[in-house]
């Protein structure tokens, strides 16, 4: 197929670029280093007499693991606008590819540079554990990392699919970093300040909002980093008590799944159909 060929292009691009092996090595040892930290510092809630908690783990990488979604907006912003600025892209789409073909090759192959430096730096991350841990929950971990691999193909979808329509390099960076910045650090506190407003509406005092009425949690369920968190508590984190703001029926692990994956499928499916109607 064309988009495989596509796909291929971009691998190699990439491995000849060396951009995939200085992020593969980047993470790696962001991945060790933190690993080892954690295992040697109690403090940092490191387990005692052989057993890891892997959700005190998970907990101590997520600041790290959010550099993951700004990676898959730099890999994606440029993908086609690039392109289509230097001329490239009219050269490509003179061989027998679709546009369709482009923007889904650009996400696949995109993925894939993606997904080998986070692979394998859990993967290095893992044997620290294994090493010094004598009980650990392999399935936790691995669900951990499927859930940053999904966000970091969410954003980027969203990446692509600005890159698809956007009629510059700025503006495709613009538009999406805007959008990781609303979702990352604005969306939920943005709704507990709403929620705030409405509790001092109902009761006349001013509360910290730290549960949502039930029409908030439809709105909620928007962001992307709120069903990453959907997935670490509801697969990950178990034995820890789940969130006020996470306490409606359907604030769950598949959920969030789901939400993720609806989240990879919509930009780029209307990028890609927004894209076929731009002229070149």
């Amino acid at each position: 197929m064309s988009w495989e060929a596509i796909a291929r292009k971009e691998i190699r691009d990439s491995i000849r670029s060396r951009s995939l092996i200085v992020l593969s090595g980047l993470f790696v040892i962001l991945a060790l280093f933190l690993t080892a930290l954690y295992a040697s510092v109690p403090l940092l809630g490191g387990a005692t007499e052989g057993e890891l908690r892997v959700e005190n783990l998970v907990s101590f990488f997520n600041s790290a693991v959010m550099f993951v979604p700004i990676i898959a907006v730099l890999l994606g912003y440029k993908a086609v606008v690039g392109e289509r600025q230097s001329g490239s892209l009219s050269l490509t789409l003179s061989l027998p590819h679709t546009r369709d073909d482009v923007m889904l090759g650009k996400f696949i192959g995109r993925s894939v540079v993606l997904a080998v430096p986070v692979l394998l730096a859990f993967a290095a991350g893992l044997l620290v554990v294994v090493a010094l841990f004598d009980a650990f929950s392999i399935v936790d971990y691995l669900v951990f990392v499927l859930g940053v691999l999904l966000i970091g193909m969410a954003y980027l979808s969203l990446a692509i699919g600005f890159s698809g329509v956007a009629s510059s390099s700025v503006l495709s960076a613009v538009g999406v970093f805007v959008l990781y910045v609303l979702f990352r650090f604005v969306w939920t506190p943005g709704l507990m300040a709403i929620q705030s407003v409405v509790n001092r509406l109902q009761t006349g005092e001013w509360t910290i909002a730290f549960q949502f009425d039930w029409w908030m949690y439809p709105l909620s369920l928007i962001n992307p980093h709120y069903a990453y968190q959907m997935i670490l508590h509801g697969f990950v984190y178990t034995d820890m008590a789940q969130p006020r703001y996470m306490s409606a029926w359907y604030i769950n692990g598949w959920t969030g799944l789901a939400v993720l994956a609806v989240w990879i499928v919509v930009p780029l499916t209307v990028g890609t159909a927004l894209f076929r109607r731009q002229d070149l």
